[in-house]
């Protein structure tokens, strides 16, 4: 699954904790200040989508990882709708929605997940 943001240009940091909460993985460009956060789960996409949502002030792209057998139409939709990106996992991960980056993310949590990543913490 890292593969897939490293594959994009990401720097990746799994388990960042931020305001009392864990992102599963933190991608961060190095070349950009872009931040992308994903959420992993075999196959409850409503959990997932609950925490990529509020995920989005935090970064500039928020993502769910499921596996490729539980995305279904209503799960598709929801993200569409919420601007929430989707990763399938299965022999491989691909990105099959894009994440919508319609909002900067809050300056000084930004600044702190992207020091967690570019440092290798857990902590931000």
């Amino acid at each position: 699954m890292r593969r897939v943001l490293i594959d994009h240009g990401y720097q990746v940091q799994p388990q960042v904790r931020i305001l009392g909460k864990t992102i599963d993985l933190v991608g961060a460009k190095k070349s950009t200040l872009e931040l992308v956060t994903v959420e992993l789960k075999i196959r409850d996409w409503k959990r997932a989508v609950r925490q990529a949502y509020l995920n989005q002030p935090l970064a500039h792209v928020a993502y769910i990882a499921i596996h490729e057998k539980y995305i279904d139409p209503t799960c598709l939709s929801v993200l569409e709708a919420i601007g929430v990106g989707l990763i399938s996992v299965g022999r491989r991960a691909e990105i099959l929605l894009r994440g919508d980056a319609r909002r900067a993310p809050n300056p000084l949590l930004a600044a702190r997940l992207r020091a967690a990543v570019m440092d290798g913490q857990e902590d931000a």
